[in-house]
């Protein structure tokens, strides 16, 4: 067993067992296997079957491993289209990745069906979002990660080069100071909704 077999939504079970407190150590690996291998239930186990789980779970004190972005994934029949041009992205998406990626808890499926869409749609043009959460919710945790580090970093990367061109515009237009002291104003907004703080001049 690794974490590429691993899906979000098995991570997010682990999560739940992870923050929760145990009178025994024993019944909350039980739970751990019970999510892990489907097992229902895992104190019927004899001791050695018991042991055999546990230690197929050495995994999960690794870190996520690091695997390849794709142009398109396919889950549970679906094709979804990964679009990794964050200057291809509306308005409306940077709005949600915002909303999503910044909330006191990160819901991983919400983010990533920002950007994984169904192929022949746009984002949010009224296809089923629910079942995109849904099958989102089957992705291997490593996909998942990968694809959310992406677009964080992504992010950061899309202000700063927006800012370092408004920047050399401004420069080179004949603009009035109260000019240019709204394309800035303009500009914060735009970084107080990405969440970066890149200098301008």
């Amino acid at each position: 067993m690794n974490w590429k077999q691993i899906t979000l939504h098995q991570w997010k079970q682990l999560e739940e067992i992870s923050n929760k407190e145990y009178e025994d150590d024993i019944l909350k690996t039980a739970y751990i296997i019970s999510v892990v291998f489907g097992i229902d239930d895992p104190m019927e186990l004899t001791p050695s079957k018991f042991n055999a789980f546990v230690s197929d779970l050495s995994f999960l004190t690794e870190s996520i491993p690091e695997t390849k972005l794709c142009n398109t994934y396919t889950i549970n029949g679906t094709k979804y289209n990964f679009d990794g041009n964050c200057f291809s992205m509306t308005m409306s998406q940077l709005m949600d990745w915002r909303s999503f990626s910044t909330a006191e808890h990160i819901d991983y499926g919400n983010c990533l069906s920002v950007f994984l869409v169904p192929e022949g749609h746009k984002y949010n043009d009224g296809y089923d979002m629910e079942k995109t959460l849904e099958d989102i919710d089957l992705l291997p945790i490593t996909d998942v990660m990968k694809i959310f580090s992406f677009w964080q970093a992504g992010f950061v990367l899309f202000t700063e080069t927006l800012t370092r061109y408004l920047n050399k515009q401004m420069k080179s237009m004949n603009l009035s100071p109260a000019q240019k002291e709204t394309v800035k104003e303009n500009l914060q907004k735009l970084q107080e909704i990405v969440g970066t703080s890149y200098p301008m001049q």
